[in-house]
């Protein structure tokens, strides 16, 4: 909590999360204060990105005649999206969606080693395997590349030629990877 004096009153802004706060002073008269707009519309856009995704993958990807997909509330931001239940056999496994619309640096940057060692840390836990959707190019809802990459195969940041072999165009694509 931070306290703020404004004309002899003390106004108390609570922060949930602690990230980079920028505060406006909008109107000396109305006490208002918001948020930097250019983080929210970042934030906003970065999650309807999300969401487009994880739609195409769970439309498109994987099939609701052949998986189940479960959304999963998420304890914790290092952890999978969804359970997906393949229906020929009821065997399953987790899956956490990221989309990038281009390479960093030719690299498919995604995360830090730390956040890679929580999803191990998960895996092991329930004892199932971990998969990524990594989409790349294009649109969220539709994107140039697709890649379906185990846990085992993954690092922080992957050249293309490493996502290569975990491309998927097909539902066959997608039984060779997970079976």
């Amino acid at each position: 909590m931070f306290k703020n004096k404004v004309y002899g009153e003390t106004q108390i802004i609570q922060i949930e999360k602690v990230e980079t706060l920028v505060l406006n002073y909008n109107n000396k008269r109305e006490n208002n204060y918001s948020k930097s707009q250019s983080y929210w519309d970042k934030k906003k856009r970065s999650l309807k990105k999300s969401a487009l995704f994880k739609n195409y993958i769970s439309e498109k990807v994987f099939p609701p005649n052949y998986f189940k997909i479960m959304n999963r509330e998420c304890k914790f931001k290092n952890e999978p999206d969804y359970k997906v239940i393949l229906k020929e056999n009821s065997d399953y496994f987790y899956l956490k969606c990221k989309f990038r619309g281009y390479l960093y640096n030719n690299f498919y940057d995604w995360a830090r080693p730390d956040q890679i060692d929580s999803f191990k840390e998960f895996s092991e836990k329930v004892e199932n395997p971990v998969y990524f959707a990594f989409g790349l190019g294009g649109c969220p809802n539709d994107p140039d590349n697709a890649f379906l990459c185990p846990l085992e195969k993954v690092k922080c940041k992957l050249k293309l030629k490493e996502l290569e072999p975990w491309r998927i165009q097909c539902l066959e694509d997608v039984s060779r990877i997970i079976c």
